[in-house]
């Protein structure tokens, strides 16, 4: 029996206030909300500690020094004299008024603050697009630093991390570390105006993700607990017609999780706003180290959702690499964070997976797939050596040979100097911009990388979003027809895991 049909999402972290790498032109014409593709499977995720970020200023007025007048003979007995002396001292004034209204613009900040603003403008996404806001895609992340020293003894960063209070949380900025409680929070989610945006509220975190065994690490995980769920019902009440997802925390012991999950739905119920309420979402599951533990965490979390809130969705915020993707989805997560293509970009690396093989897996499926799409006639172990590749309007339409594309775990390395005579598209039935057509070839990208251009970063993030989504996609017709877990098979065994 098939599994209910699942649309999956890429929630894709759009750092520093706009989507990587693209320009708004660029995002609205090749990568639409209009397309079936982009509508179904792309959601963009916002962080406030990136763009709504303000400097604020001490509203004083410095005095002006009154310039004195000279009195002479001539000026009080001269008309015309007199009429210039009027005339200053009216210039006098208006420079006065001038000065007290553009003081604010030219002070120095006295600190910063947090405000919503516009996404168009401030956001460089068009409207139209799926959007999702979260204060930070996680808190332990955002203490990261890599240029920071390293205990060699300990492997630790020798950074000072600041801890939140109970009632505010602190946030790493590009303006240094900034104060954010529920009031203003909620002011800001409620500036931040889209036709399709909904907010993970305010959450507190364990500065350590993963359980050491010490009575400190579980009061602090409680602590994170408590104060997530005490911002969350303060968000619930004060925001009266925004989506929010509430958060769930607990790093990686299952029980903590439960209690976080406990709570959540407790603050569901007794809500006047639970209408309200988006879904679950999941904070720092891409912590957890064992592939065991992310599983049953998300599996007993959502398994208290049913049936009476089986029609809320879940996200999990960030994930690293395509495994956890594709674990989170067969555990039923709807929408899944990651900054993957941005990550590929950046080491000049391409995706180039054959996602379609795996309707071909077996004898069945195979001479089915032959009479539709007149595969060759091959065993079925050998099935990378063909490729079906899909249009935008969902129809699987040709087969294409990849018998060219020398992959290392599932992508292609274009700092190699393999590539420099390469005329071939990064992957052959691709209909991303990069590949269309071959109009860019690895040859090129090749050229770009070598010549440190940001062209390149720009086509190979192009493709590996695409590529993602395309994944995404297919993933979700996978689980759709109950065979998530062969479709996860197949891509690891081309992953090489």
């Amino acid at each position: 029996m098939n599994k209910k049909q699942r649309s999956l999402r890429l929630l894709l972290h759009c750092e520093d206030a706009s989507v990587p790498y693209l320009t708004p032109y660029f995002l609205k014409e090749h990568f639409s909300p209009e397309k079936k593709l982009i509508k179904d499977h792309l959601s963009l995720g916002i962080q406030l500690r990136d763009g709504s970020v303000v400097p604020t200023y001490e509203r004083k007025v410095k005095s002006v020094r009154k310039k004195k007048k000279k009195k002479t003979s001539e000026s009080s007995n001269d008309g015309s004299s007199d009429s210039k002396v009027l005339s200053e001292n009216t210039k006098i004034s208006n420079e006065k008024k001038d000065q007290g209204q553009n003081l604010f613009n030219n002070s120095k900040p006295t600190g910063y603050t947090f405000v919503g603003r516009s996404l168009p403008s401030h956001f460089c996404i068009p409207d139209g697009h799926h959007i999702i806001s979260v204060p930070a895609f996680d808190i332990i992340d955002q203490y990261k630093f890599p240029n920071s020293k390293k205990n060699k003894k300990k492997g630790k960063l020798n950074v000072a991390i600041p801890s939140s209070t109970p009632k505010e949380l602190i946030l790493r900025t590009q303006n240094g570390y900034q104060k954010i409680n529920c009031n203003l929070f909620v002011n800001v989610i409620q500036g931040l105006s889209a036709k399709y945006i909904s907010h993970v509220a305010l959450y507190d975190q364990a500065t350590n993700a993963t359980n050491n065994g010490s009575s400190n690490w579980k009061k602090k995980n409680m602590q994170s607990i408590e104060r997530t769920k005490s911002w969350t019902d303060n968000c619930l009440e004060k925001s009266d017609s925004l989506r929010i997802w509430i958060p769930i925390v607990g790093g990686d012991d299952l029980q903590s999780r439960k209690s976080a999950m406990e709570g959540a739905l407790s603050s569901i119920s007794h809500s006047n706003m639970n209408e309200n309420v988006e879904g679950i979402a999941f904070i720092g599951w891409h912590h957890i180290e064992s592939k065991e533990i992310r599983a049953n965490v998300l599996q007993s979390c959502l398994s208290m959702m049913k049936p009476k809130f089986n029609t809320l969705q879940s996200v999990v915020l960030a994930t690293q690499g395509l495994e956890q993707i594709m674990e989170a989805a067969l555990a039923g997560v709807n929408i899944i964070g990651s900054n993957l293509p941005k990550l590929l970009a950046k080491s000049s690396k391409a995706l180039s997976l054959d996602l379609y093989g795996w309707r071909a897996n077996s004898e069945e499926d195979k001479r089915e797939l032959g009479k539709k799409f007149s595969l060759p006639n091959t065993s079925s172990d050998k099935h990378n050596s063909w490729k079906i590749t899909r249009t935008d309007s969902g129809k699987h339409t040709k087969i294409e040979s990849s018998s060219n594309c020398v992959t290392t775990m599932g992508v292609l390395d274009l700092n190699e100097k393999r590539y420099a005579t390469d005329t071939s598209p990064l992957l052959r039935g691709c209909n991303c911009f990069s590949c269309y057509n071959g109009q860019h070839t690895r040859a090129y990208i090749h050229h770009l990388v070598n010549s440190r251009e940001l062209l390149a970063e720009i086509l190979l993030f192009i493709h590996n979003l695409y590529h993602i989504l395309e994944l995404m996609h297919e993933l979700s017709d996978a689980i759709g027809m109950g065979k998530g877990e062969l479709f996860y098979d197949y891509i690891l065994k081309q992953m090489k895991i």
